[in-house]
């Protein structure tokens, strides 16, 4: 159900199996327009010519302002992130 409000999510980015030699690391907010049920946060990934297996990284949203919606005592649902990236 899209917010009534504009929430602001603040977040940050953790190696899981890739690292800092993978991807820039980035902190910040995302802010959803009212109306909105997602938004898109962007992580530069570094080309290299390894061939290697799939890497993670976990984006972790690290608070929630701007609404006054709480949808299982959260305020804020986080689904599967969608991640598009092109290594070259």
């Amino acid at each position: 159900m899209p917010s009534l409000t504009t929430p602001i999510v603040s977040y940050t980015t953790a190696d899981g199996t890739a690292d800092g030699s993978d991807y820039t690391a980035v902190t910040g907010t995302l802010t959803i327009p009212a109306g909105q049920t997602s938004g898109t946060i962007t992580v530069a990934t570094t080309g290299d010519n390894l061939v290697e297996i799939d890497e993670t990284l976990t984006v972790t949203a690290t608070g929630v302002s701007g609404t006054n919606d709480v949808s299982g005592g959260g305020g804020a649902t986080a689904g599967a992130p969608r991640c598009k990236s092109t290594l070259g």
